[in-house]
């Protein structure tokens, strides 16, 4: 079982006086001793309120010019030492960087201490160390410059130099019991931290309480309400000790006296915070997420909110019903300062959990905007960084992490800013820049453990992107040196590969999803290899849905997650579908609309299910889904092809009622203005073509044709079919036929005009336009047109090679003008045409065959036998 995380008291605040006692106390002249603001000071430090000591000195700062250097020099001191006890760190370095302000002893400890306060434990080392070796000058701080060491060396990884600090300074005979115990404490800690409980318990049983034992020293004490008695701090560090240990249910006795003796105080607040987590170590989900809950609302103030939040947001949406709109409420709710900017923070991050990227650059903007001193405010703006940079917005990243660059205080942040680079050069497809800023981040001796990592880890990643294998495997080398237990970290590593090659569609993908599933049958993401394999197959030629539906089979034996379970049941859906199975993809697509409301992946659902029905030829139900993708989506990329089909199911539908719906639907189409809108214009006039609605129809053709940038097959269609609706009003209206087929003429014409016409489009119009001819008593105009036809515009190239229609419409003018030569009574020429017809390979080739032979034998043409 792990141990509970360090609280937050015991990272920020451990450099105070864990420890120490005194304060410097140098003899002043009687000019400043006689300062009511100094004698202030001396008071409130004295009574544990350094804050306030650090605001009368610098009333008295200000005047410092009328005092002596040296009585100067001691405020600037006093001051210094003010602001370290009242944990103001970056003041505490903002003064030291005063170039007026003289180096001495005591100026280097409270140095040394401040920054161990802002976690900077390496440079405390640097200054703490040959402190610790000489402390002329600073004896006062003898104990409390021991403790401070023994901490920055434990939070660097040395915790058995930290040990071996403190065994120096406990077999000093002229301890103070109340040192003595805070030193073993602290010891217990260690051993702790380590993960030595046994040991940290024997420490801990040295460490009894003592009436003399003062709390305020203490760092992990030192919170605003003047600290916690030692007996509560016992308490704790024995609760946590029994849960190392595996006792949770000693662990919650302990936790639960400190509750009972302190409610509603910081140590209260961290036995809460203890329990949350024995919940967590024992799955029990729900009742840690109810403990957060309420101690976030009843504790809006608690120091310990932000390890709340953390803790919520690290059981994730999975574990915690509704936690997407707990998080924005809070948010929404400005009443209380401190838990609004922590749930401004926390919402954003889970708004990315979920996918809603914008909603998440929305308020971590209005967190950098209200809180300008926040301490989350670094991570807040790396936060907005990387969502914008996933939301391609590349430039304001770019100026988020310049902002970054200019002002991270944090070295974690420092280290960040490196990955952000990495990503911006991969936002921008520049993968060998990306590697390149990888390798600095491993290069740089300041980076984290985890920041390596990550570099590496990722790094590898890219270069697998770039197609660099040797890259590859040098990031994979650099993951295994930096990682203790290297087996689980190849998996991850492969696994991640596997699924960007699938992605990609590599022919690799196959090689290494596969070799994941034999090598790391036990990986908790093992079904998402599975599922990454069944969609491999079904993108094969043919689709592979045995294979696929196999791979899916094994990975519902897995414990699944919810994202798991969401994807696992829409693959399922497309599996039905390769397999020709219209009823099972209904079936599945419809439960995974029941089971998934919020899914991202709805708008393809929707839009294979509507598929799905139109081949099933159920069109109320296709029309019914294609409506629901439009209106539950309709800013989706999918929900036009939705309005489309449902418009085309309307109109395929034999039904004459939804004739009506179908010239409605065609018309939000149009109005919608996208894309198909111009195809939609078509499909409405073909619609009022088939309902004889001749104006109608050629007024819709008409605005196809007159659209800017229309595919030039949809404007030929547009030609061809407004000619075929005036050639049908010719017929309906003999009056005016001449004048309509005229207009015929024009359009058929027109398609002779478009660029880059299929030559089976020219074919249809040109034997169109002879038809109209025909109709207008030109029969040797379109004579002409299909003799043309037939002496030039044969299919060329193999027989296979040729579109059907091309031979359908070269075979259709032949026989038109076979017609009209043996109405003239040119039997020989239309047994010509036959022939010539009949030698171009082609579907109706051995019909005019059999024309050629049929009008030898009824004319007696025998000089030129048929085929």
């Amino acid at each position: 079982m792990r141990p509970f995380p360090q609280s937050r008291i015991w990272f920020a605040i451990v450099a105070l006086a864990f420890l120490a006692a005194g304060f410097s106390a140098r003899a002043q002249s009687p000019a400043l001793s006689e300062r009511p603001s100094y004698v202030a000071a001396l008071t409130a430090l004295r009574e544990g309120r350094p804050g306030l000591a650090a605001e009368k000195l610098d009333q008295l700062l200000e005047a410092a010019g009328n005092l002596p250097a040296d009585e100067a020099e001691s405020l600037r001191l006093l001051r210094l030492q003010a602001l370290v006890r009242s944990r103001a760190a970056s003041a505490a370095l903002a003064t030291l960087e005063d170039n007026a302000f003289p180096t001495s002893p005591e100026r280097e400890f409270w140095h040394g201490l401040a920054l161990a306060q802002a976690r900077r434990f390496r440079e405390a080392l640097e200054i703490l160390t040959p402190l610790a070796a000489d402390s002329t000058g600073i004896d006062d701080y003898r104990i409390e410059l021991a403790q401070n060491l023994a901490f920055c060396q434990h939070r660097v990884g040395d915790s058995d130099a930290a040990l071996a600090t403190l065994s120096r300074l406990l077999s000093d005979e002229s301890l103070t019991p109340a040192n003595r115990h805070r030193l073993e404490w602290l010891a217990a800690r260690i051993e702790l931290d380590r993960g030595r409980p046994d040991e940290a318990e024997t420490w801990l049983a040295k460490s009894r309480d003592q009436r003399g034992f003062d709390p305020g020293l203490n760092p992990v004490l030192s919170a605003p309400d003047g600290g916690t008695p030692f007996s509560l701090e016992r308490e704790l560090l024995a609760a946590r000790i029994a849960s190392a240990q595996g006792d949770s249910v000693e662990s919650a006795n302990h936790f639960q006296r400190v509750i009972e003796k302190a409610p509603d105080t910081p140590a209260g607040d961290r036995a809460v915070l203890g329990l949350t987590d024995l919940a967590i170590d024992s799955e029990r989900f729900r009742q840690a997420a109810q403990l957060l809950q309420t101690f976030i609302a009843g504790r809006p103030t608690s120091p310990l909110l932000g390890g709340a939040f953390q803790r919520l947001q690290a059981l994730g949406a999975e574990k915690v019903p509704g936690l997407y709109r707990k998080l924005e409420g809070w948010s929404a709710d400005d009443s209380e300062p401190a838990r609004h900017a922590l749930a401004l923070f926390y919402f954003a991050v889970a708004a990315r959990d979920s996918g809603k990227t914008e909603v998440a650059v929305a308020a971590l903007n209005d967190f950098l905007a209200t809180y300008q001193t926040h301490p989350l405010r670094e991570s807040a703006r790396l936060q907005l960084a990387d969502a914008l940079i996933d939301t391609g917005r590349l430039g304001e990243a770019d100026r988020e992490v310049a902002q970054l660059k200019m002002k991270a205080e944090l070295p974690s942040t420092r280290t960040r800013i490196g990955l952000l680079d990495a990503r911006l050069a991969m936002g921008e497809e520049d993968a060998a820049e990306a590697i390149s800023d990888y390798r600095k981040v491993l290069e740089n001796p300041g980076s984290s453990a985890s920041s390596r990592k990550t570099a590496a880890f990722d790094g590898a990643l890219t270069a697998i992107a770039n197609g660099d294998e040797e890259g590859y495997e040098s990031f994979k080398s650099e993951l295994g040196d930096l990682t203790s237990n290297y087996a689980p970290i190849v998996g991850d590593l492969m696994l991640q590969r596997g699924l960007f090659e699938a992605r990609k569609a590599a022919p690799d993908a196959f090689e290494t999803l596969e070799a994941f599933v034999r090598q790391f049958p036990d990986h908790p993401q093992l079904a998402d290899a599975q599922i990454a394999l069944a969609e491999l197959y079904l993108n094969q030629v043919p689709a592979q849905s045995v294979s696929a539906r196999e791979h899916l089979e094994t990975a519902r034996l897995n414990p699944l997650t919810l994202e798991q379970r969401e994807w696992l049941d829409y693959v399922a859906i497309w599996v039905e579908v390769s397999a020709g199975e219209d009823a099972a993809a209904i079936a599945q697509a419809t439960e995974f609309l029941e089971d998934w409301p919020r899914s991202e992946r709805r708008p393809s659902v929707h839009m294979v299910l509507g598929e799905s029905y139109l081949r099933a030829s159920d069109f109320p139900g296709a029309i019914d889904t294609f409506e629901a993708l439009a209106a539950e989506s309709p800013d989706s990329d999918l929900a036009e092809p939705a309005q489309f089909f449902a418009a085309r199911a309307a109109t395929q539908s034999l039904d004459p009622e939804q004739r009506p719906q179908a010239i409605e639907l065609w018309t939000r189409v149009i109005e919608r203005g996208g894309d198909l809108a111009p195809a939609a214009q078509h499909e409405l006039g073909l619609l009022h073509l088939s309902l004889e609605e001749f104006e109608k129809a050629i007024s819709a053709f008409n605005a196809v044709i007159e659209t800017d940038e229309v595919a030039p097959q949809l404007t030929v269609a547009a030609l061809a079919d407004k000619g075929e609706a005036l050639y049908s009003q010719a017929a309906l209206f003999p009056g005016d036929a001449e004048s309509f087929l005229e207009a015929a003429v024009e359009a058929f014409q027109e398609v002779d005009k478009v660029p880059f016409v299929s030559k089976a489009w020219r074919l249809q119009a040109t034997v169109r336009r002879g038809k109209c001819l025909e109709a207008l008593n030109r029969t040797d105009d379109a004579l002409a047109l299909y003799q043309r036809i037939v002496n030039v515009e044969a299919p060329a190239g193999p027989v296979a090679a040729a579109p059907t229609a091309e031979f359908d419409w070269y075979y259709r003018a032949g026989q038109a003008a076979i017609r009209l030569l043996q109405e003239k009574g040119d039997q020989e020429q239309a047994v010509a045409i036959a022939d010539q017809v009949a030698q171009n390979a082609g579907p109706r080739a051995a019909e005019a065959a059999q024309i050629a032979d049929r009008l030898r034998l009824r004319h007696f043409i025998w000089q030129k036998p048929g085929r």
